[in-house]
């Protein structure tokens, strides 16, 4: 838990501020230890020995969202002894709507979150005795729902809303002047920079996946153009034409840097990566649109070789491509072909978090996705010392037990989450008898419907509660696949889903 350092001064120690600097040096390191990221900034400037404690923490993780200005601060920290501080990286890869003034205004939100809102005005709820009816306190919750939605959503006067405004549409032209022969070879060189970086990001906002505006980069920015993530990723009455490029810019442009610095023998060698990214093309067709000349084409071409180098030393790698599916429909498996060439690259992986499909679809298109490559892998060992691997792609049961069998001389950890395995329980009963896992989760896996009579949908889904769920029936099925159990009990098939969707005749009338 983090702590704003004045608060915990005051109140645990009963020190006044004007003291602080008078602590001694291994209490100011352990109060450094639990301080917010602001707090640490604000340590800096107490005093010579707040501000030796509190650096290093300071600089430990640098942020960065796909602005111009953004690679300036990079170029002065890489350029500074702060650099050698820096040890984790992240960029974000999202990217402003170009909204009239009137749109931009009406999506500034500065209401307090729903459920922070509502909670004091539960609480006091909870004390009336008319609200012990079920009927009244749906009724209730409804009209609190209606006395949320009247809530002012700003109060800030015109002069702010010129200067918001303004601020934001700086930001959107900054955005748009982001291309690779303009900053990626900047921003390559100052990554290379960073001599102690060993973990790198690129993250990407989605639906349903917590609130972003408080992020890192877009907190602070927010305060200056006044909307932040939130406020338009469930929009969509906004499609820029040059969307789907720079939101994998991010992305493209941190794997540059990666596979840049890889190649400096004196340089240490990142080892972790995580790559969250939602664009839609691959990154063969994101290298090309951002070349203008012949030369230039023909030398990214190039350039995409490049980018295997820096999977070449990765001991943990997380790869979400949430949109992988739409991915396919509109460029083949252009997309899925990259992704099997760095996972291939990867042979010094001891852990894999790796979600490849479709985020908002369960189960997803009935299709290979990545099933060369963990066939491949049922017949030679990708990953000799991988120890910990999390699945979210579809793969056949026989093909997942044939690499599971193949990678179980290390292969302590396994995690598989919303996967089409066609027979879930040749997938339960295989698992504990090709190999011994410490640790196991299994949540929503999906089975072919028409292997079980008396359906009427075309996919069953088994553990849709999870592994970890405190009821017999998910406990019993955890304590075998952990071989504590010689009985697997009987499966349970606990949803359905009917037809997977016909990409190719979606367009056509009912």
């Amino acid at each position: 838990m983090r702590i704003d350092l004045t608060l915990y001064i005051s109140h645990h120690l009963h020190i006044e501020v004007v003291d602080m600097d008078r602590l001694p040096e291994e209490l100011i390191v352990q109060i450094c230890e639990f301080c917010d990221h602001a707090s640490l900034k604000n340590a800096r400037l107490v005093g010579s020995r707040w501000k030796a404690a509190s650096t290093p923490a300071t600089f430990e993780h640098f942020y960065i969202g796909l602005f111009g200005f953004g690679v300036t601060k990079l170029e002065s920290l890489a350029k500074s002894p702060l650099s050698r501080h820096v040890k984790r990286f992240t960029i974000y890869s999202e990217v402003l709507p170009d909204w009239s003034k009137t749109a931009w205004q009406k999506a500034i939100d500065f209401r307090p979150p729903f459920s922070q809102w509502l909670a004091p005005v539960r609480a006091e709820a909870t004390r009336e005795q008319a609200m012990l009816n079920p009927a009244l306190q749906s009724l209730r919750e409804y009209n609190l729902a209606e006395k949320y939605e009247s809530l002012p959503r700003h109060s800030f006067s015109d002069e702010k809303l010129e200067m918001g405004y303004a601020a934001y549409k700086a930001c959107v032209r900054d955005q748009i002047s982001w291309r690779k022969n303009l900053l990626g070879i900047a921003f390559k060189e100052y990554v290379a920079m960073l001599p102690n970086l060993i973990e790198a990001r690129v993250q990407c906002t989605t639906p349903f996946a917590g609130r972003t505006n408080q992020w890192p980069v877009w907190k602070a920015l927010r305060q200056y153009i006044l909307v932040g993530p939130d406020d338009w990723m469930y929009s969509t009455d906004f499609q820029e034409a040059n969307y789907a490029y720079l939101s994998g810019h991010a992305a493209l442009s941190l794997l540059e840097a990666v596979a840049y610095r890889a190649s400096f023998s004196g340089t240490k060698q990142l080892t972790s990566l995580y790559v969250h990214s939602a664009h839609l093309d691959p990154y063969r067709k994101l290298m090309n649109e951002a070349s203008g000349t012949i030369f230039e084409r023909e030398f990214h071409n190039l350039g995409i070789h490049q980018l295997h180098e820096g999977f070449r030393h990765l001991t943990r790698l997380y790869l979400h491509i949430p949109h992988a599916t739409i991915s396919a429909r509109l460029n083949g498996n252009s997309m899925a072909k990259e992704t099997m060439e760095f996972l291939r690259l990867a042979r010094q992986i001891q852990s894999l978090d790796l979600r490849y499909g479709d985020d908002e679809l369960s189960p997803d298109d009935d299709a290979s996705q990545l099933e060369i490559l963990f066939l491949d892998g049922s017949e030679n060992v990708l990953w000799p010392d991988i120890k910990h691997l999390a699945l979210a792609t579809n793969i056949p049961a026989e093909i997942l037990v044939g690499f599971l069998r193949n990678h179980a001389k290390t292969l302590e950890s396994l995690e598989l989450r919303d996967m089409l395995v066609h027979d879930v329980d040749l997938a339960l009963v295989q698992i504990p008898k090709v190999v011994e896992l410490k640790r196991v989760y299994v949540e929503q896996l999906w089975d072919d419907a028409s292997e079980h009579d008396g359906t009427s949908v075309s996919h069953l889904c088994v553990l849709s509660r999870g592994t970890d769920f405190d009821d017999p029936y998910e406990q019993a099925v955890k304590s075998y696949l952990l071989g504590q159990k010689s009985m697997l009990p009987v499966i349970e098939r606990d949803g359905g889903f009917g037809d997977v969707m016909d990409w190719e005749d979606d367009d056509d009338p009912p």
